[in-house]
């Protein structure tokens, strides 16, 4: 007879404590990018060479850009740890960054999965900035000739492809 009750218990918990998940455009209370694991933080990614953060702009088609000046919901990213110094980035729109190397390397987070060209090196660098290393071998810039897009094509870190990462 316990052994019912306490099955009968679980199984009402579960059931009631468990809602279907949400409809687009709708949340079930939690924040939709809510991180996973350790192996997930949530940030916001500051460029050296704007001193603004970096977005993944909604309407340059997911495009990233180093030109904000208030950190919001396009401002945040989760950084997925992948071992050693790997990472992968995931933006606000459930995409994960990537360096397209068939656009030069323009980072745009439109990915559904972590690949090659969805994989960076984190390397920590003077004052506590990081550079962020792409799949071509190239460092991620906030190029502020191309008005802050974000682009792997730098042989060298200099302090257009310094970053600070502020975990949330």
């Amino acid at each position: 007879m316990k052994r019912l009750l306490f099955f009968v218990i679980a199984v009402s918990m579960f059931a009631f404590g468990c809602s279907e998940s949400p409809k687009s455009g709708q949340t079930n209370g939690q924040d939709s990018t809510s991180v996973k694991n350790s192996n997930e933080k949530k940030v916001n990614i500051k460029a050296n060479a704007s001193g603004k953060f970096v977005c993944s702009d909604g309407h340059q088609n997911q495009k990233l850009v180093g030109d904000r000046d208030n950190a919001a919901e396009w401002e945040s990213f989760t950084l997925i740890k992948k071992g050693g110094d790997k990472i992968a980035l995931k933006a606000y729109n459930g995409k994960y960054v990537c360096a397209d190397l068939k656009k030069d390397g323009i980072l745009i987070a439109d990915r559904e999965a972590v690949e090659e060209w969805e994989s960076f090196t984190m390397i920590t660098e003077k004052d506590n900035k990081v550079a962020f290393k792409a799949s071509n071998n190239k460092y991620v810039s906030c190029d502020q000739k191309l008005k802050g897009e974000l682009i792997a094509n730098r042989d060298t870190v200099g302090d257009w492809e310094l970053f600070t990462v502020i975990y949330k």
